[in-house]
């Protein structure tokens, strides 16, 4: 170990200097403590921010139960890349109870809307009383949208409805369809039973 000594030349300038760093380094630390509360603020804030943004807006279609994937952190328009059959929601035929397989934006001019006691005609009109949020999503798919003009949803949710259909029919108290059209609903995917329950680990 190398050892440097010097001789002080001065002690009480020396002392005095060492006071004033001593000093200073309290006054530091007392800005520290008295800031703290705003880096705290700050850092929550941030961190909320960026949980917000990544998780995206926590509000679905009253419909279809899609997720909206609006990436502004505020706005009050929300739209989904992919609405979802409604039946998956558990919306079925007023009296006959058969899953309602289309989906939101699909006859949004045409065909009613029944909500308990009230009947929305169109079915727009039920997003213009209720969900305006929604509405220009719909809107726009209604005239653009894949499947505008057809009554059943894409491929992957026919298949994924022919796995799931006992159990959403149990649960949401549905009268299943009597038969299906096997070239749009593969009858060779085997549907989970009506009483299965997900085991979430």
């Amino acid at each position: 170990m190398i050892g440097i000594a010097a001789e002080i030349g001065n002690p009480d300038q020396f002392i005095q200097a060492f006071r004033q760093i001593e000093s200073s380094q309290y006054e530091m630390e007392k800005q520290i403590d008295a800031l703290r509360p705003e880096f705290d603020d700050v850092a929550i804030e941030s961190c909320e921010t960026t949980i917000r943004t990544r998780l995206g807006c926590q509000i679905r279609c009253p419909n279809c139960g899609a997720k909206c994937d609006n990436p502004d952190l505020i706005h009050e328009n929300h739209r989904s890349t992919e609405h979802i059959a409604m039946a998956f929601k558990g919306v079925m035929y007023h009296n006959i109870n058969t899953p309602t397989l289309e989906l939101c934006y699909q006859q949004l001019q045409t065909s009613s809307f029944i909500l308990g006691s009230e009947t929305f005609t169109p079915r727009r009109k039920y997003y213009e009383d209720r969900a305006p949020g929604w509405l220009d999503d719909l809107d726009s798919k209604f005239q653009n949208g894949a499947l505008r003009s057809e009554s059943y949803p894409p491929p992957e949710q026919r298949r994924a409805w022919m796995a799931v259909r006992n159990v959403l029919v149990a649960h949401y108290k549905m009268t299943d369809h009597t038969s299906y059209n096997n070239d749009m609903y593969p009858s060779s995917i085997r549907s989970l039973p009506s009483e299965y329950t997900p085991k979430w680990k």
